[in-house]
């Protein structure tokens, strides 16, 4: 399976998608970028607003509230 389709399969499991149909996921899905971060890496600040949305194909993310 292509990256692309594995998005498209993923984003179909959120309730916040159910309403799109495949057509209309692969749509969305080709507008994102993918981006790769390091190990540690900070990818966003508590605090801060963000535009963006993160699917993780790969690996994982801690979450931290104040710092905990």
């Amino acid at each position: 399976m292509d990256v692309r389709a594995e998005v498209v399969d993923i984003l179909a499991g959120f309730s916040l998608f159910a309403d799109l149909t495949t057509p209309e996921l692969e749509n969305l899905v080709d507008t994102f970028d993918e981006q790769m971060f390091s190990e540690g890496e900070r990818v966003v600040r508590q605090g801060l607003s963000s535009a963006s949305f993160y699917v993780i194909l790969d690996g994982a993310a801690t979450i931290r509230v104040d710092g905990k």
